[in-house]
């Protein structure tokens, strides 16, 4: 048996790399052809490339934009130029930059369906959520819970101005829609300046607050929140800048948190 040797296609391996790496195909084609080529007119491209005439000026246009390829204009006739090859060595950046993004995305997906495999296997369902979007995310998602005979129950730590300004729209839209539903808050609040004002609200915002004494608490964090509603227990937390939150669906942890909460709550009563 003889053994054929093996032959690679240059043309044709630097072409799909190029596509690989993100370049269009049409445009790797002719990107590849100019760098191999040096300057050219559009009638020379046509004869090394089975592309239409169309396709290669959309190509060029595509090359133009993006600063690959050169151009330059002499009487009625224009010539194309491959930019240096290192200029495309920012489509390794923009490549790894949407490996990042696929993975924080798939990774927020594997914790969601995590969290909705383990609750319909009558486990904790657990939901993770990360920056000032994040709690836009998870508030959005308490409120979507909303019945008019909800009611949530809420542990806080009011956060200081400057955290608070940072999520006051998307507290505002919560508390709206709270309202709206008719849904009634009972908040247990660390005893703070902060607090104070928020009980002073607590009318208008369909809500009743209990002050909790601070005096014997390790308090060495900005401010946080725990919502007890139903069977899900939502944490919300704030750390130098840094927010994050989860949301933890069982119906067994839902009801210690309220235990805990109804002790506290009768105790700050008398």
């Amino acid at each position: 048996m003889v053994i054929q040797p093996f032959t690679l296609n240059p043309m044709s391996s630097l072409t799909e790399v190029l596509a690989t790496a993100g370049l269009e195909a049409i445009s790797a084609e002719i990107y590849v052809i100019l760098a191999e080529n040096g300057e050219l007119a559009v009638p020379q491209i046509l004869e090394k490339t089975t592309m239409s005439r169309a396709s290669v000026y959309e190509a060029l246009t595509q090359l133009l934009a993006q600063n690959y390829v050169e151009y330059r204009k002499e009487g009625r006739n224009a010539y194309y130029k491959a930019a240096h090859p290192n200029k495309l060595f920012g489509l390794i950046d923009e490549k790894k930059r949407q490996e990042r993004l696929f993975e924080e995305e798939m990774t927020q997906t594997i914790k969601s369906l995590t969290g909705a495999y383990n609750l319909a296997n009558n486990k904790p369902g657990v939901r993770f959520f990360e920056g000032v979007q994040g709690i836009y995310t998870v508030l959005d998602y308490i409120a979507k819970s909303f019945k008019p005979d909800t009611q949530i129950l809420s542990f806080v730590k009011v956060k200081a101005p400057e955290y608070e300004k940072q999520l006051n729209s998307a507290v505002d839209n919560f508390i709206k829609k709270r309202i709206e539903l008719g849904v009634k808050t009972l908040v247990l609040a660390i005893d703070s300046p902060e607090a104070k004002n928020l009980k002073q609200n607590d009318k208008n915002a369909l809500r009743e607050t209990r002050l909790v004494p601070s005096k014997d608490l390790f308090l060495d964090f900005p401010g946080g929140e725990i919502f007890v509603y139903g069977h899900e227990v939502c944490m919300v937390t704030a750390e130098k800048n840094t927010f994050f939150a989860l949301t933890l669906s069982s119906p067994a942890i839902a009801q210690m948190f309220k235990t805990f909460f109804s002790s506290q709550w009768m105790m700050l009563s008398s």
